[in-house]
């Protein structure tokens, strides 16, 4: 389903900035919701019919499963 296009535009240092897809920024809002499910249902379709949703999702589950750090630890005077 193609994104609706508003026609919100910020104007920046003087130049005007359109940003139609603008109503997506409210994910609890009904109609993002429902563009949302829709393009979940095209991508898993598109991915069934493809047969290599395994290999799609261990490929995807490599590229994001890795060691992450938290935010900075203070131990006596100094941040690790």
């Amino acid at each position: 389903m193609p994104a609706r296009r508003g026609d919100v535009v910020d104007v920046l240092h003087g130049v005007a900035v359109p940003d139609p897809y603008r109503w997506l920024e409210h994910p609890e809002d009904p109609e993002t919701l429902a563009w949302v499910d829709e393009e979940n249902a095209q991508t898993a379709a598109f991915i069934a019919a493809t047969g290599q949703r395994d290999t799609i999702l261990t490929r995807l589950t490599a590229l994001w499963n890795y060691p992450r750090t938290g935010i900075p630890s203070r131990r006596g005077d100094a941040y690790f």
